[in-house]
């Protein structure tokens, strides 16, 4: 019974990290049709908020983001500011018109610079003239780029005047032509379905590179793309409230005695629940406030319901790390074979960025949480359920949940989350087990497509995050 009933969790978690990702894409793409048509766009860049500016605006001094917009001295000459595209193109031809909110304290002049690439030096539109006070202004998008028609991957605002003054820019935003006296929504389509996620996003990719602004979605169930809007419009104090209801649910059942039932409660909370917010899409790009208190109540909730009995180190150090080795020995011939399978030159340069200082830093203390959380968390309580010799594959199969919706990723952590859990219940020592997971996570990355794994992202990043 133990198999089947494994198999029939592997193929659920299949199905789920499909039917998640092709839910988040339908989700998104009514969510901007419905913009479009209430006269809004994505592009709408408020710059009272932080986020909406990339990199530090050039030439401006003593710079202040506050409810009003982003206020400044703007200097004699000029100075421009980035917006942040969060890897988007701009298709001209969709986006015709821009509209910019701004107050100036004596008359001045504006104009686009853009690229259609990510080259730094970028082309110039013609110069426009805007008086003192508070400009609202509305352009054909055409007259302030000159002869550009492909798709741009780069905008930055350039503001010029003959005498020093504060400005205070408020907003910036490119909508749709007018078709009548509604807006021209732009097209839409429906990816077809695919095996796997990286397949179904590869097909978006290409798609969009073509047609940026094509609205793209994917067939899903409706309950799911349901749940998908209703996240997306919880707002941030209810995040809070749901996170206080998970910790608070977390320790009245944490006050019952140790016992097999108590150990299903705990994986409920601690491998069920974060599934089920993976599939519903979080951790969102652009990250939302709310995420912070939502990841705190889980985090109180593990500590409140760890499990009472303490993990043994019954092996020698010295012979976990020559596992370990092993370990890390076969997961390297399994990616090297990939490798070759997915039709890249062995001796093709690697991902060379995912050996930078600060990434391998960032994934090792990585690796550590979700080897403490497999070793120290799922397994013992899996062990306190009775299941024998199941106990190292079922805590392989969540351990892959942990990954929802990146299906590649999910198969490799399953084969990974095997090896580990072995190594836990035969040796007891977190360290080892978390140096393999680091050794074959920043190999993963570095020895395979980018488009395959997508940088090992999870949640709504593994969607939405550029590549």
């Amino acid at each position: 019974m133990a198999p089947a009933l494994l198999l029939a969790l592997a193929a659920a978690l299949w199905w789920l990290a499909l039917a998640s990702a092709s839910a988040q894409l339908e989700a998104r793409a009514h969510a901007e049709a419905a913009l479009y048509a209430a006269g809004g766009s994505p592009f709408d860049w408020q710059f009272s908020d932080t986020d909406a500016v990339v990199g530090p605006p050039l030439g401006l001094i003593d710079v202040r983001v506050d409810a009003d917009g982003l206020s400044a001295q703007l200097p004699d000459g000029g100075a421009n500011i980035g917006l942040r595209l969060s890897g988007r193109q701009i298709d001209p031809e969709v986006l015709g018109r821009l509209r910019l909110q701004f107050i100036a304290a004596e008359p001045l002049q504006w104009r686009l610079l853009h690229a259609q690439d990510l080259r730094p030096d970028l082309d110039f539109g013609p110069i426009q003239n805007g008086d003192a006070g508070q400009l609202k202004i509305q352009r054909p998008l055409a007259e302030l780029i000159g002869d550009a028609r492909a798709p741009l991957q780069q905008l930055r605002l350039q503001l010029m005047s003959d005498t020093p003054q504060r400005i205070q820019l408020q907003r910036l935003t490119l909508l749709p032509a007018q078709c009548g006296d509604r807006p021209c929504l732009p097209a839409r389509f429906v990816l077809p379905a695919r095996s796997s996620t990286s397949h179904l996003l590869a097909n978006r990719d290409a798609r969009l590179q073509a047609q940026p602004q094509l609205l793209i979605g994917a067939n899903a169930p409706s309950w799911l793309i349901e749940a998908q809007w209703l996240r997306q419009r919880v707002p941030t104090l209810a995040w809070l409230v749901i996170g206080l209801t998970i910790a608070g649910a977390a320790a009245l059942a944490s006050r019952r005695p140790a016992s097999a039932r108590q150990s299903g409660i705990a994986l409920a909370f601690g491998a069920a629940l974060p599934i089920v917010l993976l599939a519903l899409g979080l951790p969102d790009f652009p990250a939302q406030a709310g995420e912070a208190y939502l990841l705190a109540g889980w985090l109180v909730a593990l500590w409140l319901l760890r499990p009472c009995a303490a993990t043994s180190t019954a092996g020698k150090a010295s012979s976990a790390w020559l596992a370990a080795i092993g370990v890390v020995g076969l997961g390297l011939v399994l990616l090297l074979a990939l490798r070759l399978s997915a039709e890249v030159d062995l001796l093709a340069p690697t991902h060379t960025r995912a050996f930078a200082a600060d990434r391998l830093l960032r994934y090792a203390a990585w690796a550590g949480l979700q080897q403490l959380w497999l070793a120290r968390f799922v397994l013992p309580h899996l062990n306190t359920l009775g299941l024998g010799r199941w106990a190292l594959p079922s805590a392989a199969l969540l351990f892959a949940g942990l990954h929802l919706p990146n299906t590649e990723l999910m198969a490799l952590t399953a084969l990974g989350g095997l090896g580990w859990a072995w190594l836990a219940q035969r040796y007891g020592r977190l360290l080892p087990q978390t140096a393999a997971h680091a050794a074959l996570g920043i190999a993963s990355i570095a020895l395979l497509p980018e488009a395959v794994l997508r940088s090992a992202e999870i949640g709504g990043r593994f969607v939405f995050a550029p590549l």
